[in-house]
């Protein structure tokens, strides 16, 4: 596996441990914790950053 490879995975890997996180922060109104909310922005964070690394690989 290639070093570009080898870092989508683990940012993929980062990105589903934030997911599944913060939705274990939910109360029981089906609503995120503040907490909850800061994991998901920074899942989109790495979403984000994960797409452009994709673009700029030319994947």
């Amino acid at each position: 596996m290639d070093p570009l490879e080898e870092l989508q995975r683990m940012i993929e890997e980062e990105i589903e441990n934030l997911e599944r996180w913060a939705n274990q922060t939910r109360t029981p109104m089906g609503q995120y914790t503040i907490l909850g909310n800061e994991m998901n922005a920074r899942a989109a964070t790495l979403r984000n950053g994960l797409r452009n690394l994709k673009i700029l690989a030319g994947n």
